[in-house]
């Protein structure tokens, strides 16, 4: 989604209606579906029923007659309408419309697709448990749509993301990757897996991942931090420690990454460490600290860093001056 800053110090949200800045930027977009999706409905709903037929009825036509909607049209519609309620953050109207679809169109797919986003709905409600109740029905239903499993997994995965259950979300990120899905969203979920490898100490993994993310030539933005978060993962004797900093090195030099010097230097300074230099370090992360940056975190990560490190050596004046500083 364009012009939707990510916030790449934290697990990146799986759906961007899962970050409260997005409800504002797609607002006006979001109203003109709905007026689109509610004209339709208005407008064009068929409820009058046809005749039935005389003589013997199948029951195909018997479950034909017995629908509340003869406009093929209208399920489709109030799918847009609570997806677009979602984007809004405006739940309980996205919930509202949903159970309308499922209750009136019970045999269409859509239906399907409508628990799914009611799942979505009850996640950023933090309804964990009725949101894992619908994902289980679907998940058992034999006739859910092969094309929709990928779109199942993934919110399975952004549920216990949501309850800090980073173990038990990459198993279902990883099936959900092995569905057919878009790009786009591939990339950014491969990027996630790779957060949540790097948060439960996998660091193979998540630099596995990161690698493959790189690969996909997604944004520069999402380039950069792979690669610094490549290095971060390093692991003296699963990967080549001076490789890293060629590219880390390599990074320094291009210009688009002014701003971020500060990162780049912490990555060496994090490298160097875990080969074993504590005093290359300890000038790379001065070098971060001195770099022009406004991005306060990463240097109160810097200054806590430094701490930890004064603490160790029973440094303890530098250590508390680095830790006020932090």
């Amino acid at each position: 989604m364009k012009n939707i800053d990510d916030n790449y110090f934290q697990i990146l949200p799986v759906f961007y209606f899962s970050d409260e800045s997005v409800a504002q930027s797609v607002s006006s977009d979001m109203d003109r579906a709905l007026a689109k999706a509610t004209k339709v409905i208005t407008l064009h709903s068929i409820t009058a029923k046809p005749e039935m037929r005389k003589g013997p009825v199948t029951q195909k036509q018997k479950d034909f007659y017995n629908k509340k909607e003869f406009n093929k049209w209208i399920d489709k519609n109030l799918l847009l309408m609570g997806k677009s309620y979602v984007y809004k953050r405006q739940f309980n109207l996205a919930l509202e419309t949903f159970r309308r679809l499922i209750t009136d169109f019970p045999a269409e797919k859509s239906r399907y697709e409508a628990l799914i986003w009611m799942a979505r709905a009850y996640n950023e409600s933090n309804e964990f448990r009725e949101s894992e109740r619908i994902l289980n029905l679907v998940d058992n239903d034999k006739d859910l749509p092969k094309k929709l499993r990928g779109d199942l997994y993934i919110t399975y995965s952004d549920l216990y993301i949501k309850q800090g259950n980073y173990e038990k979300a990459i198993p279902w990120m990883e099936k959900g990757l092995k569905c057919s899905l878009k790009k786009k969203p591939k990339i950014r979920y491969t990027y996630i897996l790779a957060q949540l490898y790097e948060e439960t100490g996998s660091t193979e993994y998540a630099s596995k991942k990161y690698r493959e993310v790189i690969k996909m030539n997604p944004p520069y933005e999402m380039t950069f931090n792979a690669k610094i978060n490549m290095a971060s993962n390093f692991t003296s004797g699963q990967d080549d420690g001076r490789s890293i900093q060629t590219q880390l090195k390599k990074m320094l030099k291009d210009q688009k990454n002014t701003d971020y010097l500060d990162k780049i230097y912490y990555a060496l300074g994090e490298v160097e460490m875990k080969l074993g230099n504590e005093e290359e370090a300890l000038n790379y992360f001065r070098l971060s600290i001195s770099s022009n940056s406004t991005n306060y975190f990463q240097k109160g990560q810097i200054y806590l860093t430094l701490g930890d490190i004064y603490f160790d050596r029973k440094e303890y004046p530098f250590a508390q001056a680095y830790y006020d500083s932090s």
